[in-house]
């Protein structure tokens, strides 16, 4: 079961949010409204039994009246639609994600907002994973990214920018793809590692962000202030 929990007075909220016990996920849009995502029908359910529909449900109403908003495929491992913030928790678009498989995970944005339906899914590999950092999406790739009007980019990091100021990222998403692969500006690239080394992990702060790196088994740590990370051009 969820409640909207009163964390200053600490206490539940009268009257606030409660979404029945179950396999679910709830996301906080703004003060009035959250994003839920169940099994909204008996055994309306991915193969490996997680939720895969997404509805939006405003303060005050009851769980049969939240709209849907989202639905990803029964074929996934799951799927929902939530919420993009930055590290101070500012509303940067909502986001969603389906996942194909246990290695591969689709992401895509919705530059328009909450009612927005067009999704923008850039063509990167569905194995990379990412962050959001100071405006840019900062992503590691844990396979060579290739694009038919780009050379291959192989294993690294990489950031793209992605618009604050307007919570939006360009419609068409290859032109952002290809303006960084392209791109011949090393800030673009963070880190490359060598056939010896692999990144494990990464962390961001509001300062700067971290990595985790083994080198013939040897760990250490590298990391960048944040102002050192420029976006593409």
């Amino acid at each position: 079961m969820v409640r909207e929990f009163d964390v200053f007075n600490g206490e539940f909220v009268k009257d606030g949010f409660v979404v029945p016990e179950g396999k679910q996920s709830v996301n906080w849009v703004d003060e009035n409204t959250i994003y839920v995502t169940r099994q909204w029908t008996p055994g309306d359910v991915t193969a490996s039994g997680y939720a895969y529909v997404t509805k939006v449900l405003k303060r005050g109403q009851s769980l049969d009246q939240a709209v849907e908003i989202f639905r990803g495929d029964k074929k996934d491992v799951s799927a929902e639609r939530g919420v993009l913030r930055d590290i101070d928790g500012n509303y940067v678009m909502d986001t969603s994600h389906r996942g194909l498989d246990s290695s591969n995970i689709e992401q895509a944005f919705y530059p328009d907002g909450h009612t927005d339906t067009h999704k923008v899914v850039l063509p990167l590999p569905t194995t990379a994973t990412w962050r959001l950092l100071q405006g840019q999406a900062v992503y590691r790739l844990k396979s060579d990214w290739t694009s038919a009007k780009a050379p291959p980019s192989t294993m690294g990091r990489l950031s793209l920018s992605i618009s604050k100021r307007r919570s939006r990222i360009p419609r068409a998403s290859n032109r952002l793809c290809c303006s960084c692969q392209t791109s011949t500006s090393l800030s673009n690239v963070l880190l490359k590692p060598r056939t010896v080394s692999c990144c494990r992990s990464c962390r961001m702060s509001s300062a700067r962000y971290a990595a985790s790196i083994s080198a013939r088994v040897a760990g250490r740590l590298s990391s960048w202030p944040c102002r050192k990370i420029r976006p593409c051009r």
